[in-house]
């Protein structure tokens, strides 16, 4: 493997044939260690993720919504990953988990939360999207209907690695409500009474905070002496958010995004991350782009920041790097808000933002392009 300085996480490749694929996978932001050992093994983790979509694509004849299955699948069962196998556990011990899936073909979308039992819940998302009449379904619904299509049941113990009962252990004793590693957020949200965080720096080209502005406020509650304000202390970035998520397009030039995680250590149980919610955490439409977030859920919730990308470039024009960098420097920290997101535009044109120390992710533009990897600003590992 050979390293080379990365330019920009936003790309254009003039190079890649119109009808050829393109593939962005990510494993979340923040960074959990320095270990050379360690990120090599994230870094090897992202690339076979993207080699296994890269196969549905090239080998296989799939789709784009076949590929970020595959990718999402392939990662749901490595262990140092916040999603299926590797996934926190909740205030009672329960391992709880969310996944998206959507198609830019007809703006399709498919989710499931809570679910407890499904080693692969993406898949499960998959077949809400495609088997049934709903969008989203949660707890025992959703796993009814993974049983009644066969999918795998895993007893919990599969998924439970010594390192989360570890993170739960000190999250209690904390008092707290962990992102996947060491970053909290407040047990009483105290920000949630705040007025509507919307100035000059958090409207979008075309809009005034006069049209946006509510014609009420609250008064400020006291913050909780147990909080971590994330967006004001950035040593909470030490830690990784370790959802996962994939976006692609297809040959076909279709758009397809996928995300999954295991959520919050200590949350209480029925508790919804983004990533469980299709337009928070993931959206897809062939006009614009495929989207896939990663972090605070409750930032990326308040913000709808997967569908609001979308908006952005139809309503604003904005280009798909504009609409991500608003969403994640802007819109997310406004919510007090950590983390990022991977899209790719229907031009082929991808971004990768995130507002902390680094995000894990990789990329493929083409059928021979080399597959990238990087967590850092100028880390990049050409596999």
């Amino acid at each position: 493997r050979s390293r080379s300085r990365e330019k920009t996480d936003a790309m254009t490749d003039g190079d890649v044939p119109v009808r050829d694929f393109v593939i962005v996978v990510h494993g979340g932001a923040g960074i959990i260690t320095d270990n050379n050992a360690d990120l090599a093994e994230f870094h090897t983790t992202i690339a076979q993720a993207i080699q296994t979509a890269s196969d549905v694509l090239e080998n296989e004849g799939g789709s784009a919504v076949d590929a970020v299955e595959a990718a999402v699948c392939f990662l749901e069962d490595s262990p140092i990953f916040n999603c299926g196998k590797g996934s926190v556990l909740s205030a009672t011990e329960k391992i709880q988990m969310d996944a998206t899936v959507a198609d830019g073909v007809g703006r399709r979308m498919g989710a499931v939360a809570a679910v407890e039992h499904v080693r692969h819940p993406v898949s499960l998302a998959r077949l809400v999207m495609e088997k049934t009449p709903h969008i989203l379904l949660a707890g025992e619904g959703a796993e009814a209907l993974a049983k009644q299509h066969n999918l795998e049941i895993c007893d919990t113990r599969w998924f439970v690695t010594a390192r989360r009962v570890g993170q739960l252990q000190v999250a209690k004793q904390q008092g707290v409500t962990m992102l996947s590693e060491s970053a909290t957020i407040p047990t009483t949200p105290a920000e949630a009474q705040q007025p509507c965080p919307l100035n000059s720096n958090t409207i979008p080209p075309g809009c005034t905070t006069e049209q946006h502005q509510p014609t009420t406020t609250t008064t400020t509650a006291t913050t909780s002496s147990s909080s971590v304000q994330a967006s004001d202390d950035q040593s909470g970035l030490a830690s990784r958010i370790g959802t996962v998520g994939c976006v692609v397009m297809d040959k076909d030039g279709h758009l397809a995004a996928a995300t999954s995680t295991g959520g919050m250590t200590n949350k209480l149980d029925g508790r919804t991350s983004d990533s469980g919610v299709p337009g928070c955490g993931t959206y897809a439409c062939d006009q614009t782009c495929a989207i896939s977030c990663t972090g605070t859920g409750e930032a990326f919730l308040r913000s709808m920041a997967a569908f609001h990308v979308h908006t952005l470039m139809l309503y604003n024009k904005m280009s798909l790097e504009e609409a991500a960098q608003f969403v994640i420097q802007k819109e997310i920290p406004a919510f007090n808000g950590v983390g990022g997101l991977v899209g790719i535009d229907n031009q082929q044109n991808i971004t990768m933002p995130y507002n902390g120390a680094g995000m894990y992710r990789g990329w493929k533009k083409g059928t021979t392009a080399p597959i990238q990897t990087a967590i850092h600003e100028d880390d990049v590992v050409t596999h």
